[in-house]
């Protein structure tokens, strides 16, 4: 083949826009569909596909040469004398680099684009755009909740190969095809054994597939293989069939334990035949309601719990002698289920958890949260909290309109990106609330991957199926915790099947994504002729059925994004190793060999491996290889004193952190905690969980000094982290005048409180609720709330929703709202409950409860 003909092979044009992006401003249709587009996004549906670069850090001569042209926006006095060599000769070999003084107009773009990219680069754009099948649109009923003029027509689905020539990774990335139907069906999500096996998590059943207790579902457990290296997989076995509503899989003991309705389930395999042959149930007590709401997202801790997401489906049960109750957040559990505990509660349905990879606890959900960040564990936080309505309040239930001091709720995590916009390909998005932002955020996984490029490493994946999209979260280090940026897009398409649901580094140290392929991805809620256009029932576990059941259930589809200059994996598979090679792959750049390693050490109660793990805790390095190894040791009972307090001192912050977290509450654990000076660390993030660890130990006269005297370090109350850990220490120490624990509210302001109530990320209360026709259908219409219920149960509802469930929601065991106590300050409860008082005009039809309840919530 000659050299013009491989020029000319259809390939997608690439674009790197270098300069800052204005990700607030908005473009498109009505109020609705008015997405937040990047620069030159528009263009992609054309395939040409723009790639943002704002740090100059990360322009390397490798990343360069895979882009057609250059948008350069950035001012040439920012750009250094190497940089500027670097555009000087990229220009010189043939392509564009376009320079503005501010964006321009996409229009505008794709014109001086096709005059500057090379004449190949133009003709194999051509004959890319010529190769792709059209999107065909085929009959069926569309919900309209964004109130087009015309709802999006039904798309007709297309084969892999043709869905991923209209989708979008990054320039210097391939999308590669690991495995789809009819091989798998209905992906949900996946792991990877020692052996690099990937391991499927098939719902087949989801969502309407609920089934009695004691009954077989549809759902399974599928391992993958790719047996001659060819990157797709060659070989299925199911392991697991029969499971209800599946949603998770992790490894353990030598099996997997499985989310599924009602319970956990432990699987393993003792005869080898890769067919699980032990089957047990634990943890009883998962809520069923709402079926895209319950247990998911389960995953190893670096503390060696096996933690998870829940939504608003909730736990309710008895773990331990202890009930326990609780829903939209993050939970840890004992894998002989002897203990289950609440650790970070959200405001919405939660189905995300990541590390990143110094094992901080991340999270994602629905409605304008992309990214959470725990911080305060309930289990420590939630019994100081003050009570709800009048035991909540100094002075009683008028305290906020008569100026005394209220006790602060403290928050057990943080939002790190309230209403953060998304960035879709696609102008054709279908939603149904939180219009034009994070809506069904999915997963929190962190690219902690060496072959990964360094502009993405530590950064978090959140996938949101309904935009049909990954974003990337650029989480930074601020002050005792974090903060979000928008890091913009990892995958993107055009195609309205494409759902990805998934998304984390593999054994490879590439990027697998879930792709669920579904033109219908939202669950709820259930359109009538009013809200979304067409008429539709609710069917079982809360998901609408329109009368031609758009929903799919024959495909689904895995890839994996490849760095294209990336190395190959040192690792191939842990199965069968020794103590030394258990050992060495804790410092393996990729985190899914790290966790695996620390699995099977722990798991197998590798002691032979103690001398060489407490050599690489203290051997002074630091590094993820030590913090694994330092819970390793802790996870096998042999974390010895010299080796914890080694760590304690350690230079590297992280491990210093983990080794806080490895000790006891007790008082041996204490006497190591004041023989290091972590309680001053430089690092605020160490220094705010050496807080929460001093809040673990019992009060004695010695500690209530030390808090007392915290308080007096401006950086710990000026720093909003440290200040909420200091008021709990001050709290549970019982030392007065440390932290933030009163705050002054005044009289509500209904006009605020209405604007809190329609626009609030985090309070999204017209997500579920309906004001003036406005909002959702998923909890009680508040028109007249004012009237059938007095200020003292409004403000009970709003703190404790479980105290008493609302007229017609009385077949819920738990409510699906979560407690707004600890997610919204007191002055923007005290506005809210103000605008909820001005609610004195009934529904004109009566009507309180909407008309799809049951088994309705968003």
């Amino acid at each position: 083949m000659s050299l013009s003909a491989l020029a000319a092979a259809p390939e997608p044009l690439h674009i790197l826009y270098l300069g800052p992006v204005d990700v607030g401003s908005r473009r498109g249709g009505g109020s609705r569909t008015n997405y937040a587009y990047l620069p030159g996004q528009t263009l992609a549906p054309e395939a040409i596909y723009f790639d943002h670069l704002s740090e100059l850090a990360h322009l390397t001569e490798q990343y360069l040469r895979h882009f057609d042209a250059v948008v350069q926006v950035m001012p040439d006095a920012e750009i250094d004398a190497t940089h500027r060599r670097m555009l000087d000769a990229f220009r010189a070999s043939g392509r564009g680099v376009l320079r503005y003084a501010e964006r321009p107009g996409d229009a505008t773009l794709r014109q001086a684009v096709l005059d500057n990219v090379p004449r190949q680069a133009r003709a194999a754009w051509e004959a890319f755009v010529a190769s792709r099948p059209p999107l065909r649109r085929l009959p069926g009923d569309v919900p309209n909740y964004e109130q087009r003029p015309e709802p999006v027509p039904f798309q007709a689905p297309l084969r892999p190969e043709d869905s991923m020539r209209y989708t979008q990774v990054p320039a210097d990335f391939e999308l590669q095809l690991f495995a789809a139907e009819p091989d798998v069906l209905k992906p949900i999500y996946m792991a990877w054994d020692e052996r690099g096996r990937a391991w499927i998590v098939e719902a087949r059943d989801y969502p309407h597939g609920l089934v009695n207790e004691g009954e077989p579902g549809e759902s399974c457990i599928k391992i993958c293989e790719d047996t001659n290296g060819d990157g797709r997989a060659d070989k299925f076995t199911v392991f697991a069939d029969k499971l209800n509503l599946a949603t998770a899989l992790v490894f353990v003991n030598d099996g997997i334990i499985v989310s599924e309705a009602r319970h956990m389930v432990f699987l393993k395999d003792t005869n080898g035949d890769d067919k699980a042959d032990v089957r047990h149930t634990l943890l009883p007590g998962w809520g069923i309601h709402d079926t895209h709401a319950m247990q998911s997202n389960l995953g190893r801790g670096f503390d060696n719990w096996l933690y998870g997401a829940v939504g608003y489906s909730n736990f309710r049960g008895v773990v331990g002698g202890r009930e326990l109750q609780f829903g939209q957040g993050i939970f840890r559990f004992k894998a002989d289920s002897s203990a289950l505990e609440f650790l970070y509660q959200f405001n919405n349905n939660t189905w995300g958890f990541g590390q990143n990879a110094y094992g901080d606890v991340f999270g994602s959900t629905a409605n304008g949260n992309p990214t959470f960040y725990g911080y305060l564990p309930a289990t420590i936080v939630n019994p100081t909290q003050p009570g709800t309505g009048r035991r909540g309040r100094r002075g009683g239930a008028n305290a906020a309109d008569d100026g005394q001091p209220q006790i602060r709720r403290l928050p057990s995590a943080r939002s790190l990106a309230p209403g953060m916009r998304m960035h879709p390909n696609t102008p054709n998005v279908r939603m149904v609330d939180n219009f034009g932002g994070y809506t069904a955020g999915a997963g929190h996984a962190f690219m902690v991957s060496d072959a990964l490029p360094a502009r993405l490493h530590g950064k978090a994946l959140v996938n949101e199926p309904t935009a049909k999209l990954i974003g990337i979260m650029d989480i930074r280090p601020d002050g005792g915790g974090y903060e979000a940026r928008d890091g913009f897009n990892f995958l993107a398409s055009t195609d309205e099947w494409m759902s990805p649901i998934f998304s984390d580094v593999g054994p490879d140290g590439a990027v697998w994504v879930i792709d669920f392929y579904s033109f219908v991805i939202q669950h709820n809620p259930t359109p009538n002729p009013r809200a979304g256009g067409i008429e539709a029932r609710t069917g079982p576990g809360g998901a609408y059925i329109t009368e031609n059941d758009l929903r799919d259930r024959t495909h689904g589809r895995i890839y994996r994004v490849v760095w294209k200059d990336g190395p190959r994996s040192p690792i191939r598979s842990l199965a069968g190793a020794k103590a030394p090679e258990l050992v060495q792959a804790l410092d393996s750049g990729n985190q899914h060999w790290t966790l695996t390693a620390q699995r099977l050490i722990v798991d197998n109660k590798v002691t032979d491996a103690v001398p060489a793990l407490r050599k690489r805790v203290q051997s002074g390095k630091g590094g993820k290889g030590a913090i694994h190894a330092l819970w390793a040791l802790e996870g096998i009972g042999a974390l010895d004193k010299a080796t914890h307090q080694a760590a304690l001192l350690d230079k590297d912050p992280a491990l210093r952190r983990n080794a806080i977290r490895a000790l006891p509450g007790n008082e041996y654990g204490r006497q190591l905690f004041f023989s290091s000076p972590v309680i001053q660390d430089p690092d605020l993030i160490t220094r705010q969980a050496a807080f929460v660890k001093l809040a673990q130990f019992p009060t004695i006269p010695e500690i209530q000094t030390v808090v007392a005297q915290l308080g007096r370090v401006p950086a710990n109350t000026q720093d909003p982290y440290l200040n909420d850990s200091l008021t709990l220490l001050g709290r549970i120490h019982n030392v007065t005048g440390v932290g933030e624990n009163e705050v002054q509210v005044t009289a509500g302001d209904p006009k605020r409180g209405e604007e809190l109530f329609f626009t609030s990320p985090t309070a999204a209360c017209a997500s579920c609720h309906t004001v003036g026709g406005k909002g959702g259908v998923v909890g009680p219409i508040l028109d007249g709330i004012a009237v059938r219920s007095d200020k003292d149960y409004i403000l009970e509802s709003l703190m404790d929703p479980n105290a008493r469930m609302a007229k017609g929601y009385e077949h819920l065991s738990i409510s699906p709202m979560p407690p707004l106590g600890v997610l919204l300050n007191e002055q923007d409860l005290a506005d809210i409950v103000a605008y909820l008082q001005t609610l004195t005009t009934p529904p004109k039809d009566g009507i309180t409860v909407p008309v799809q309840q049951p088994n309705l919530y968003e």
